[in-house]
């Protein structure tokens, strides 16, 4: 009965404390709700556009209920979400990891298989030579070995994954996928790199005071997607509560010798092999560096950002 006054409000856009929203939420993550009251709620929350306690009730629903792993990763380690939130994702995280590979950071991929927006990360990332781990076994052998491991969401946490799976079902994204963006499946262990764009960017910032720990925020401007390479993002780091702008967004497009990426799997797997072993310039520097930062690589963000250009130097000699 309580769970049925909770979704009238919902529907009649009432606010609901974090509290609530996190037994209503965990309600659903464990089952208890039927079809039509769990599509009522994320339904309604996807039309209306979610509240800070909407999300951080799921946000802490999701995290009490996620498979306890951590990693024995030594150095540094950058956990980044692949959820087809946003156009151009693919592109972005597989970059990303291919980049911080070459710095010797440890990196964490976990999200879907497939995506709405084009070629998923999971497809490039395979033909990169990453496969999806069917176990935290075979993750922690992948990054003691390799330095880098996908997980599946289902393998994160099964119950958020059913609800993100709404999206072929709905249309819509939902408050599942901006939460799994903000996850940390290594329990503290991960500097978490965060990637949106336009309206989604919004939406995340309202779980930034909810998601504690070190998170580095990529967010490209409305009307842009990680696609454009010439249009570099405000990034910006989340750590003990506080947020440090270290790079603000380009306000025009600058030029690149960067040839746009394809649009299959195969294509975006080459050209970022292209972008990272000295053929073509390096893009996304202010990325590594901002990720060496974070993870403690350098000992401040302005030895982050030369380390950053130094490497990319080698790589074009």
């Amino acid at each position: 009965m309580q769970f049925t006054r909770d979704i009238r409000r919902l529907l009649q856009r009432e606010p609901l404390d974090p509290e609530a929203m996190a037994r209503l939420w965990g309600a659903i993550l464990d089952g208890a709700l039927d079809d039509v009251e769990m599509g009522a709620v994320v339904a309604s929350l996807a039309v209306a556009g979610e509240t800070r306690e909407e999300l951080a009730g799921l946000y802490r629903a999701a995290r009490e209920r996620m498979v306890k792993w951590s990693p024995p990763v030594r150095g540094g380690l950058v956990s980044i979400a692949a959820y087809g939130l946003v156009p151009g994702e693919a592109v972005a995280v597989s970059l990303a990891c291919a980049l911080l590979r070459r710095f010797e950071v440890s990196v964490l991929i976990h999200g879907v298989l497939d995506s709405p927006c084009g070629a998923s990360s999971a497809s490039v990332l395979r033909e990169l030579g990453i496969m999806p781990c069917a176990s935290f076994a075979q993750a922690d052998e992948k990054l003691a070995t390799d330095g880098v491991a996908f997980l599946p969401s289902q393998l994160v946490s099964p119950t958020l994954a059913a609800l993100i799976a709404l999206r072929g079902r709905l249309g819509v994204v939902n408050a599942a996928h901006l939460v799994a963006s903000v996850l940390d499946p290594s329990q503290g262990r991960a500097t978490r790199l965060v990637l949106s764009a336009g309206g989604a960017s919004d939406r995340l910032e309202l779980l930034d005071e909810e998601a504690d720990g070190d998170l580095v925020c990529l967010r490209w401007p409305a009307g842009r997607s990680p696609l454009n390479l010439s249009i570099r993002p405000r990034i910006e780091r989340m750590h003990g509560g506080l947020r440090e702008v270290l790079f603000e967004a380009d306000a025009q497009e600058t030029p690149t010798a960067l040839a746009p990426p394809p649009d299959d799997a195969t294509g975006i797997a080459q050209w970022i092999q292209r972008a990272t072993d000295g053929s073509v310039p390096v893009p996304a520097l202010s990325l590594a560096a901002a990720c060496l930062y974070a993870v403690g690589n350098a000992p401040d963000f302005t030895q982050a950002k030369a380390i950053a250009a130094l490497h990319a130097c080698r790589l074009v000699a």
